[in-house]
């Protein structure tokens, strides 16, 4: 749309400058015209003819310019909402998993490149490639935030059972990444754990599970991670859900345990089974 009005403007100060040109040339050889001469209504009626001939060049060029101009600027308007319509159209199945409906940043990530490749050049592709700088820098701020919660997390790791301010701090520490993910409409690609408590060894792990109420003994494992074995629930329906889980599990256990969400991708990114150990083991 831009570079069909610049062609416009273009033609239509050509046209201006053509018509004044013309003008001036017809003007000056009025003016040089001796009008005591013999010949000078021939002269008269040449310069008549001259300026009726360019009178309809000019306006003939006009007309047919403007009408192939306006036309265009007509097509390239539809072919914008095509555009926008073939783009309303594929969205949902570009940005998500038609399984899992998670929007992630590398998928919103790719969307962008997609459209800053497809897109006509003009304020739609420039719209696309301001958004996709958006994004990077948001990708950016989402890598401080995991650093963050790893950092609130190491000190968690080294004990047994954290204390309710480390705790605090943690769910500070992910509610501002839970923040960022919802005005980018974005979830990260993790399950939540519910860390219940940590035990020297597997068997007092395997314990502790037993413990649990039916529901919860079913997406119950243990994870082996530094020194500790620690009873874990997954949850596979995010942030808030694994909260809710946490919650109802330290009613359950009349608070003898704290427990604590964190994300598999942060806290244990890395995970195998271990034969010997017979449990996951974080590397």
């Amino acid at each position: 749309m831009e570079n069909t009005a610049s062609l416009s403007l273009w033609v239509y100060g050509t046209i201006i400058i053509v018509a004044t040109t013309a003008f001036v040339i017809i003007i000056k050889k009025i003016s040089k015209i001796d009008t005591n001469k013999p010949n000078a209504d021939n002269e008269i009626k040449k310069i008549d003819k001259i300026t009726e001939i360019s009178k309809y060049v000019i306006v003939s060029i006009m007309i047919s310019t403007v009408t192939v101009v306006i036309g265009d600027q007509f097509k390239e308007r539809e072919y914008d909402k095509n555009e926008m319509a073939a783009f309303d159209k594929y969205l949902p199945y570009i940005i998500s998993d038609s399984k899992d409906k998670k929007t992630t940043m590398d998928k919103k990530l790719s969307l962008c490149k997609f459209f800053c490749c497809v897109a006509p050049e003009g304020s739609l592709r420039d719209g696309w490639n301001l958004y996709s700088e958006h994004l990077k820098d948001e990708a950016k701020e989402l890598e401080k935030d995991n650093e963050n919660i790893k950092d609130v997390t190491n000190p968690i790791d080294e004990v047994a059972n954290p204390t309710e301010q480390q705790v605090v701090n943690l769910n500070i520490a992910l509610a501002e990444q839970q923040k960022r993910l919802k005005n980018n409409n974005l979830t990260e690609n993790t399950n939540y754990l519910v860390i219940i408590g940590a035990d020297k060894t597997k068997t007092e792990a395997e314990y502790e599970i037993n413990k649990l109420e039916y529901q919860y003994k079913n997406n119950a494992t243990i994870y082996k991670k530094g020194k500790w074995f620690r009873t874990v629930i997954t949850v596979n329906s995010g942030f808030d859900a694994a909260n809710n889980t946490a919650a109802e599990i330290k009613k359950s256990l009349s608070g003898k345990y704290n427990p604590y969400v964190v994300s598999l991708k942060t806290w244990c990114e890395n995970s195998t089974y271990s034969e010997t150990e017979k449990c996951m083991v974080c590397n």
